[in-house]
């Protein structure tokens, strides 16, 4: 996705006024809808065809109503320029699945992507499915978050397919995605993938001991995972063995999230006591312990 060889009177002249706009880094779709369904980025950006010019149309209707982020991003684009954007945020957008299909078109042209926010825009594991051939293609995302999304089982078959492929991820997000055992166990396979995982966050997903189990068995050779978030899970006496023999595995682990997990007392003090530069966060019975 290389700067373009021409420009058009209209598009050189009218929307950037040194020629150059300045490189974008971050791209914040805005909270009204009609920004997301109505401009359609499918055409390459170095491209002059009908999709260029129908958003060239949409941004000269709307610009003045239109986020400094997103019209640079616009304005970007008329100048012919590689796109840089590493972060892309669309959370807490209701995307439907019409949106879904503009993401698509999105996707392809921001193959620098290191970061990806889509929690709480309404996805199903059947939108993960259809953004997966799309989300393949970032080679270079570091983070993904896809919390307070309703993926339950399949969406950890979705996220294992994808961490087959983007096997540089330092950040997971997926809290309260109803993932239960099934999907924890389904996100296990594809965590084997990551050599540099440093968060994954799980809080509030119906995980029991079976996909506890298997998250634990999966990170306890981790050298990078440095925090870890089980919140909100059900933890069992095997389980909860099995979670400080694999604290004791991994070199950098400095935060662990174990907030209503059904875990006794006696696990906060032999976890503690054990590992002193380890931050717990322990919430049991209306008791709550932070060390």
């Amino acid at each position: 996705m290389g700067a373009c060889t021409g420009k058009s009177k209209k598009d050189s002249s009218s929307y950037s006024k040194s020629g150059k706009s300045s490189m974008i880094t971050t791209l914040v779709i805005p909270t009204n809808e009609k920004y997301i369904s109505e401009f359609d980025l499918s055409a390459p950006p170095n491209n002059p065809g009908p999709n260029r010019k129908l958003l060239l149309d949409f941004y000269a209707n709307s610009r003045h109503h239109m986020p400094n982020k997103l019209k640079n991003l616009f304005e970007a684009i008329f100048a012919c320029e590689e796109l840089k954007v590493t972060e892309m945020d669309l959370s807490y957008i209701p995307l439907d699945v019409n949106h879904i299909y503009q993401l698509l078109a999105v996707l392809e042209y921001f193959r620098n992507l290191k970061e990806i926010n889509l929690s709480n825009v309404g996805l199903t594991s059947k939108d993960l499915y259809r953004l997966h051939s799309k989300l393949e293609m970032l080679t270079q995302l570091e983070k993904i978050s896809i919390s307070h999304n309703n993926l339950e089982s399949e969406g950890g078959n979705q996220m294992e397919r994808l961490l087959q492929h983007t096997i540089n991820i330092k950040y997971i997000d997926m809290s309260s995605t109803n993932l239960g055992d099934i999907g924890a166990i389904n996100l296990s396979r594809g965590i084997i993938n990551l050599k540099y995982l440093e968060v994954l966050i799980l809080d509030n997903n119906d995980i029991c001991e079976l996909g506890i189990i298997e998250i634990l068995n999966t990170i306890k050779k981790s050298q990078t995972l440095r925090h870890l978030s089980l919140n909100n899970n059900f933890f069992t006496p095997k389980a909860g063995a099995l979670l400080v023999n694999t604290i004791g595995s991994l070199p950098k682990l400095k935060f662990l999230g174990l907030k209503n997990t059904n875990l006794s007392f006696k696990y906060f003090f032999m976890i503690t006591g054990k590992f002193k530069d380890l931050m717990v966060e322990f919430v049991s019975k209306d008791c709550r312990y932070s060390v």
